[in-house]
């Protein structure tokens, strides 16, 4: 267990039994455990594999590819859980979920968004975890919460995470096309956000209320819903 921002991860609970997954669509029950058997290339609309409520997907070292952007090349269904090591990529979705979502050990790279939260109030806990060269953002909510421990969000096309309230430590956020981190309320720890928004202005971390920065190095801020330049104060080039 992990205590940390305030904020409690619990990982590895037991489950009962297990199945394979070794062909796309396939649906892990609610409650079940899951591994992937082989590396999967979906394509299609159809998700290229549903995860069911309570449920757990172990990617098992393989890689998860979909170009699906209507249920993503996973489909949480409730909370789930995604285990690497592993890859999930595709051009599509990576991640669509709808309540909570925990995810550790993946590379979730060259999709059109990475992880998608798909309604409010969902969360997202993620714990080593790679977003990176996605077309659009590494993450994109609105309306939930990320809270992540030690992950890469590099190269995206857009905005590395974008939600309501975006919780960072240990990680780093570099070279995303629009800012690193853009959210209402923000908290990094520990963590590296520069050299990103190379469309716009420049900006590193965007925020609604005053971010807390701890600890870490910060390119430029920027006082969402102000005039471009209107920062903050909490990073190295306001």
């Amino acid at each position: 267990m992990l205590r940390a921002l305030g904020f409690v991860i619990g990982f590895g609970a037991a489950v009962a039994s297990a199945l394979d997954v070794t062909t796309c669509g396939q649906t892990v029950p609610p409650f079940e455990v899951a591994t992937l058997q082989a590396d999967l290339t979906c394509v299609g609309p159809a998700a290229g594999v549903y995860v069911g409520h309570r449920a757990t997907l172990e990617l098992n070292g393989y890689v998860l590819s979909s170009d699906s952007v209507a249920f993503g090349a996973v489909k949480c269904m409730g909370w789930c859980t995604v285990n690497g090591p592993g890859e999930i990529t595709g051009g599509g979705y990576g991640v669509v979920f709808d309540k909570r979502l925990h995810i550790t050990g993946v590379d979730v790279h060259h999709n059109l968004i990475g992880i998608l939260p798909n309604g409010s109030g969902s969360r997202t806990i993620a714990r080593d975890v790679i977003l990176r060269n996605s077309i659009g953002e590494g993450y994109f909510g609105s309306e939930s919460v990320f809270r992540g421990v030690n992950v890469s969000v590099h190269d995206n096309g857009l905005t590395g995470l974008g939600d309501k309230v975006v919780r960072v430590i240990d990680s780093d956020l570099t070279n995303n096309g629009a800012p690193g981190i853009q959210a209402e309320r923000v908290t990094v720890r520990g963590s590296t956000v520069t050299g990103n928004d190379s469309l716009g202005a420049g900006v590193d971390l965007g925020a609604f209320r005053r971010p807390r920065v701890v600890d870490s190095t910060c390119g430029k801020s920027q006082m969402l819903g102000q005039p471009l330049g209107t920062t903050w104060g909490v990073c190295t080039n306001d």
